[in-house]
């Protein structure tokens, strides 16, 4: 409890351990999460870290692991740097190579940069900021990473969080809010605090099992609360409604990445096509909650690949998924479909690239209304599993 200022110390009633070692150089494993032994890569300094004591909960069976540094800087980007060695979270990097996507967390105690000036200090700080600020990272590369911090710790008013967006930002803001997090506690830049507890990052477009759950569970709570959604055990079967996922057109090359140029034809189509079916735009700007609210209620989902299609997170099973994918990309939302039992089709237009547009010929749109006619037309059957729900 000593890692903690006395207020907070005074919110928690325990303490899990997770039977690390205390020796001088600790090498910290971490508790498997869905088959996965996530780690960090190399000898700890003990010096750096102040024990090996977990706040953590248990999030769906597993327990993720939480470190814990005394006297440190973190980095706008989430890493962290004490008097003598220096912190990179796995991940996403700004210049990466594909056999950077599943790294691990990892020390640098060779030559550090000099240490930043920080614009704050705290007492304590719990950090789940990465590196970049669209909604698929801020859902599941930080609210989810701060879901596995214990509900003690991490309601205690006096620990502020950092993050990587700025709070101003709507739906970061609007996202914490709704898992209780009030936006005055929120921290951005290069800050430093007494004790810095840095949740564990997730690999590269890969996020374990049971964060998504945990997320998926905490999002829909939530929502019954606000009264967006019916209380757990209505009725949810209604008439057909297919989200559609669009691309915004920006004003140079890279903000027109996976925009559907002839958009206005798939539309058409799917109207077209689709009678018994209600096919509702989804509207990036209006309230997390009504957004979310969208997609709860979903029959299927189709678009471009992009973050939109992270707030399926809250779609029911059995939820049909179509995605044009690019050559090159990522496989992300097949991941979760399979994991929360979605039927996911995807299709790939011809010259297709990350950062570049679409174009859709007549035969791919028309394979696309009869893929979702079919399939919407057959009831779903939950595979038979054991020891398995999703919540």
């Amino acid at each position: 409890r000593e890692v903690l200022s006395k207020d907070a110390a005074a919110s928690v009633n325990k303490f899990q351990v997770q039977g690390r070692s205390h020796a001088p150089s600790l090498d910290v494993s971490y508790a498997p999460i869905a088959g996965l032994a996530m780690k960090f890569a190399g000898q700890i300094p003990k010096h750096a870290f102040v024990s090996a004591i977990s706040h953590t909960h248990s999030v769906s069976g597993s327990t993720l692991g939480v470190a814990t540094f005394r006297n440190a800087i973190v980095y706008a980007n989430g890493d962290v740097q004490t008097d003598r060695d220096g912190f990179v979270l796995k991940g996403c990097l700004r210049n990466y190579d594909r056999s950077s996507f599943y790294n691990h967390n990892r020390w640098l105690n060779t030559t550090l940069p000099p240490r930043p000036i920080p614009t704050q200090h705290f007492g304590t700080v719990i950090s789940v900021a990465q590196r970049w600020t669209a909604i698929y990272h801020i859902l599941f590369d930080s609210i989810a990473r701060f879901l596995t911090i214990d509900p003690a710790i991490r309601s205690n008013k006096s620990i502020s969080v950092h993050t990587k967006s700025p709070p101003q930002e709507g739906f970061h803001q609007e996202l914490f809010e709704l898992i209780g997090i009030d936006a005055t506690r929120l921290v951005t830049g290069i800050v430093s605090a007494d004790v810095v507890i840095v949740p564990e990052s997730n690999a590269c477009v890969f996020v374990p099992t049971p964060l998504i759950y945990t997320l998926r569970r905490t999002l829909l709570a939530a929502l019954v609360h606000a009264g967006t959604l019916p209380p757990v055990g209505s009725d949810l079967s209604g008439a057909c409604q297919i989200v559609h996922v669009s691309r915004k057109r920006g004003l140079d090359q890279k903000s027109m990445a996976r925009v559907i140029m002839n958009e206005g034809e798939l539309v058409a189509a799917l109207t077209t096509g689709l009678r018994n079916c209600r096919l509702v735009d989804h509207d990036s700007h209006k309230k997390m909650t009504e957004q979310l609210a969208l997609f709860s209620g979903a029959s299927a989902i189709v678009g471009p690949h992009g973050s939109g299609f992270s707030l399926m997170v809250v779609s029911k099973p059995g939820t049909v998924v179509l995605e044009y994918i690019v050559q090159g990309g990522y496989l992300v939302y097949l991941e979760m479909a399979l994991r929360l039992r979605f039927r996911y089709f995807s299709l790939m237009p011809e010259d297709s690239g990350h950062y570049k547009p679409m174009h859709l010929d007549a035969a791919m749109i028309a394979k696309s209304v009869e893929l979702l006619s079919s399939t919407l037309a057959q009831p779903y059957l939950p595979p038979a599993r054991k020891n398995e729900t999703i919540p």
